[in-house]
């Protein structure tokens, strides 16, 4: 004896549940890329400063180079730099302390700008967080620099007004 079986509604919603599975199997690149790929459309002007730095840095990097995380993704924009003379603080044979300037060494401050989403906590450039005291290895096409973040600030229209 043959039993005839019935499709029910059941059946129907197993046989569907089937089939999105494997059509997400077959597009998953396609969906994680869609879901990824976010236009990120905030501008932050992320001011930094640099302890140490040689006088080669100085004089190879410039207002407008473009600078990159160690991945290859783009940081942003260098606006300005600032650089002075690095002081080391000790104490004399008084007791008194004393600051004495470093012949080869440089502190620079600055800013760039930079595209990418504000988060709670920080702002999102790409795939990299980036947090006020964070530290970060940047390199443009003439240098390499390794940047304290010591704030991170709205940038209006695209440059470093607020």
């Amino acid at each position: 004896m043959i039993k005839k079986y019935k499709f029910n509604i059941y059946d129907i919603l197993i046989i569907a549940m089937v089939a999105l599975c494997v059509m997400g199997i077959m597009f998953r690149e396609n969906i994680s890329d869609s879901i990824s790929k976010t236009v990120y459309n905030d501008t932050a002007n992320i001011q930094f400063q640099v302890k140490e730095a040689d006088g080669d840095i100085i004089s190879s990097v410039s207002a407008g180079d473009v600078f990159y995380f160690e991945n290859g993704a783009e940081f942003g924009t260098l606006l300005e730099g600032y650089s002075y003379k690095n002081s080391t603080v000790y104490e004399n044979v008084q007791g008194t302390p004393e600051m004495t300037p470093s012949p080869e060494k440089y502190d620079i401050t600055g800013s760039f700008l930079s595209n990418g989403r504000f988060t709670d906590n920080g702002f999102l450039c790409g795939t990299e967080k980036i947090f006020i005291n964070s530290e970060i290895k940047l390199h443009s096409k003439n240098a390499l620099l390794i940047i304290k973040v010591t704030e991170i600030e709205t940038a209006i229209n695209g440059n470093n007004e607020q």
